[in-house]
């Protein structure tokens, strides 16, 4: 009996604590709520008055506040209330209650649970301010008072300033959108109240006001029919799985165009004058050469703007074989050194599937809209590869013959002389088929031909020997302007093409000279030879790409002498590079290099293992809004370029000729290179 009257006495204390547990968090909700509401109002309370004194009466503000609290996604993030009579209780607050707000506000602020999200809502952006009085001055000067807004009445910093730092600290470190989200909201909480800060990205990013520049399509691979965006497959095709859909975002090609144009819009001008009147000064490149004079005298009173399309793709996971594909274009008008900048490329499509895309189901779209703005061998079993050897006479594809293949290939379904259809690219080309298409010196001579030849070589060479020269790769100096060292020839399964160029030009032959026949190295010196005129400008003249051709045809002819199974198609494609020359320009002009560091950047805007789609559309966003917003600034030339001259009435002139005379037998201090554009001088 006794351990039973225990066990009730327990079981109705447990009861009890628990009731009492319930009506504190019951009170506790209450009392938070009620708090919330008198936050709302000092906030706005405050915020009025801050504008009222700072602004001098800018804004007008109504009488009325309305709407309701759940419209706070909406793209104005007005701030809504249900009543009017609350905002008029909250207002009449009695002085003996001021310091029991006080700790209610510091509880409100230490508190961990937000019972209603009062923060998602700024100062400038909680306030209907609509009057019919509103002029259009005040229109005018809305970007005025966006930049006006300060983070809160005791600094200097305007919200949009901090906003901007942010979201450039957020892009450098790769912070996921959940722990920007946390770390936006624990600032917001530092500030003092009431402040201006966000409190979450997507109101940072409406305030902002960043475009979203993409159209996603969801689509079956197998039926070729849009998915909704809720479908996780299709549920026509009865194979279907999750690896059968892919998505396609679209991007707004004329605001993406207009932002790098109008951005750039100088110096594309000063360009097309330096070509547009032959003057020469310029290094050879692609406006100079025959296909786009061609263009210049076809369209004399056009101003003409004109895109080297690409199509390439990386991997994004490599366990689900998940992929991306990019559709990207560099504007031509634009000098070499500014057109391969990540900034300044344009991507016009991606594609984020498990399998190849389908180029017309995906591009089909996009290239409809360029249109529309353009209008307003022998198999070798042993190699594994089709050989073609070398042939003296060959019989090149012409634009008609290219044009009548293709559509003939589209109406029968089949491969004739290796086409498959009209190329989706027919309507929008201005140069004809296949006069337009470039070789990609990065794939064809860096990534495939010549590492080919390393591999080769260096199974060739004992164990020993390859050591030394990996060592001697390694530790092979470079002027500072490279970006890259060299890699060992034991790690040619992850070497980039940027690597494989610089050993190519630079350090392949005095680096292999003494571990390979005199023949050998003499052979090999043709390729490198014939790549070197033509990558950059004409060093010979007219007479560059002739002599190019001639090295390069004399490599293709003698190669079976010394490899064997090379005689491949990316070989072959070199008797091709000295006409490639002279019709579009030099290999560091049309080369893909640039277009790979393209992909790797935005396939490395992903924070998350789903959702890959959204977050590179969201990231790629966000890094347009910044390099449209941020003012570049004037850097001073520093380095070999300094622009010092050094008169003789200057007294260092003379101490410069004194200690060139001591320490050099030259006569000429003006041509010695140990003192070109800088020198030392010793106070004894």
């Amino acid at each position: 009996m006794m351990y039973s009257k225990t066990l009730r006495d327990a079981v109705e204390s447990c009861q009890q604590k628990k009731k009492r547990r319930l009506d504190l968090q019951r009170a506790n909700y209450k009392h938070h709520n009620e708090l919330a509401k008198r936050i709302v109002a000092n906030y706005f309370r405050s915020a009025d008055h801050y504008f009222d004194e700072e602004e001098h009466n800018e804004f007008d503000l109504n009488d009325s506040i309305n709407t309701m609290q759940n419209n706070l996604n909406q793209p104005n993030n007005f701030i809504t209330m249900q009543d009017d009579q609350d905002l008029r209780d909250t207002n009449n607050i009695s002085p003996c209650t001021s310091q029991r707000n006080i700790e209610e506000n510091k509880l409100a602020s230490n508190c961990i649970v937000n019972y209603f999200d009062m923060d998602n809502v700024e100062a400038t952006e909680g306030v209907n301010v609509e009057s019919e009085e509103d002029t259009d001055d005040e229109n005018g000067n809305k970007l005025t008072q966006h930049h006006k807004i300060l983070l809160h009445e005791y600094t200097n910093i305007s919200l949009q300033d901090a906003s901007i730092e942010f979201l450039q600290l957020i892009r450098r470190s790769q912070i996921s959108k959940i722990n920007a989200n946390q770390i936006l909201l624990f600032i917001k909480r530092l500030l003092p109240c009431p402040n201006t800060a966000p409190s979450n990205m997507t109101n940072l990013l409406n305030y902002l006001n960043i475009f979203n520049y993409f159209t996603t399509r969801k689509i079956c691979i197998l039926c070729r029919k849009d998915l909704k965006h809720y479908q996780a497959k299709c549920n026509d095709c009865l194979m279907a799985e999750c690896k059968h859909v892919a998505h396609i975002l679209d991007t707004d090609i004329l605001s993406l165009l207009t932002c790098v144009v109008s951005r750039l819009a100088d110096q594309i001008q000063k360009y097309k004058d330096s070509f547009s009147n032959n003057t020469y000064q310029q290094p050879y490149d692609i406006p100079f050469a025959k296909q786009y004079q061609q263009l210049l005298i076809k369209y004399p009173e056009q101003n003409l703007l004109s895109l080297i399309l690409h199509v390439d793709g990386a991997s994004l996971v490599k366990s689900t074989k998940l992929k991306l594909w990019l559709f990207t274009a560099s504007i031509v008008e634009l000098p070499p050194n500014i057109r391969m900048k990540r900034q300044n490329m344009i991507l016009i499509s991606m594609y984020i599937g498990y399998t190849e895309p389908d180029v017309k189901l995906w591009l089909a779209s996009s290239l409809t809209t360029i249109n529309n703005l353009k209008k307003k061998g022998v198999h070798s079993k042993e190699a594994h590869k089709r050989q073609y050897r070398y042939c003296l006479q060959i019989q090149q594809r012409t634009q008609n013959t290219f044009l009548i293949n293709g559509e003939n290939a589209e109406k029968t379904s089949s491969n004739i002389f290796g086409h498959l259809g009209v190329s989706v690219l027919q309507d929008i080309i201005d140069i004809p088929l296949p006069s337009s298409v470039l070789i990609d010196y990065a794939h064809v001579t860096l990534l495939r031909h010549f590492r080919d030849v390393l591999r080769t070589i260096s199974s060739s060479l004992s164990p020993a020997i390859r050591e030394t020269i990996d060592v001697s790769l390694r530790t092979q100096q470079f002027p500072h302007t490279f970006g890259r060292k060299l890699r060992g020839i034991d790690e040619l399964s992850y070497i980039k093409a940027v690597e494989l160029r610089n050993l190519l030009l630079y350090a392949f032959l005095p680096n292999f000279i003494h571990y390979l026949t005199v023949n050998q190295i003499g052979f090999l010196s043709l390729l490198v030879l014939g790549i070197r005129l033509i990558h950059g400008d004409k060093i010979l003249g007219d007479n560059t790409s002739v002599l190019a051709n001639d090295l390069l045809i004399t490599y293709y002819r003698d190669n079976e002498k010394y490899f064997q199974n090379h005689l491949n198609f990316v070989l072959h494609l070199h008797q091709h590079l000295g006409s490639l020359y002279d019709q579009h320009g030099p290999l560091c002009s049309i080369n893909t290099l640039a277009y790979e560091d393209f992909i790797g950047y935005v396939s490395k805007n992903r924070n998350g293992t789903v959702f890959h789609h959204d977050l590179l559309a969201y990231y790629y966003n966000i890094d347009v809004y910044l390099r449209n917003s941020v003012q570049e600034k004037n850097e001073i030339s520093d380095g070999l370029f300094d622009s010092f001259l050094l008169g003789s009435s200057d007294d260092l002139y003379n101490v410069l000729i004194k200690y060139h005379a001591k320490k050099c037998s030259c006569n000429a201090v003006q041509n010695c290179t140990k003192y070109y554009r800088r020198f030392s001088s010793l106070k004894h």
